[in-house]
């Protein structure tokens, strides 16, 4: 699908169902809303996943099959502080976000994610996303697989239970085969010298290096 084309004059933001006070926001009132700026970085869930190492060759680098993320820092709303405003009733515990692409990708997390760290976000290392990331605004939720992160969004609804959009279909089922949502991302590293083909030049001491991440947000220690 090709991108949207959203004249920012033109964006809405609609917050609605399970709240006392259904909204729609502007571009501009949500920048005039208390804003915070996070760095947080975002992993497709396919990322260094079996389908990847089950490819593994030796001239494939680390980021080729580990290099789906990025890294950013993100600006502004946080949705607990909108949910707060229109005033979330006690029935609720799902939020479902939809964007505005021709696609209309939708996806449901629960509402206690919802209220810790998810931003609404109109801005990207110090300026407006650019198109292919979401412009004018997307979500950004921390520490989880990056589908989740609704571009170009257009609206929230608040609800009392998965919403089972297109988009949830067949992610993190449970036991009783029902759909649970997602969580964090666990702990995951790699090395990255030596590795992907390169070849060290003979004996001797070499200092092998890795990367280590994690939805948590923080690696205390890499052994």
């Amino acid at each position: 699908y090709p991108l949207p084309d959203i004249d920012p004059r033109q964006y809405r933001l609609v917050i609605h169902g399970m709240v006392d006070r259904p909204v729609i926001l502007t571009l501009e009132e949500l920048q005039r809303l208390p804003s915070i700026s996070r760095i947080c970085w975002l992993e497709c869930t396919g990322n260094s996943g079996p389908r990847n190492r089950n490819r593994l060759q030796l001239h494939e680098t680390a980021g080729m099959t580990h290099g789906g993320t990025a890294c950013a820092e993100w600006t502004g709303v946080l949705l607990s502080l909108l949910l707060k405003e229109c005033g979330v009733q006690k029935e609720a515990s799902w939020i479902y976000a939809e964007g505005g692409e021709r696609a209309r990708r939708a996806k449901s997390f629960q509402l206690e994610k919802a209220m810790d760290d998810v931003i609404v976000a109109y801005a990207q290392n110090g300026e407006a996303p650019r198109p292919e990331n979401g412009y004018p605004v997307r979500l950004v939720i921390p520490g989880w697989a990056g589908h989740n992160s609704t571009k170009w969004l257009r609206r929230i609804k608040v609800v009392d239970r998965p919403y089972m959009a297109k988009d949830d279909q067949g992610f993190v089922m449970g036991p009783d085969g029902k759909w649970s949502g997602e969580h964090e991302f666990d702990p995951k590293s790699i090395i990255i010298f030596p590795s992907g083909g390169q070849r060290l030049p003979g004996p001797g001491l070499y200092e092998i290096r890795g990367l280590a991440w994690t939805g948590a947000g923080l690696i205390r220690r890499v052994e």
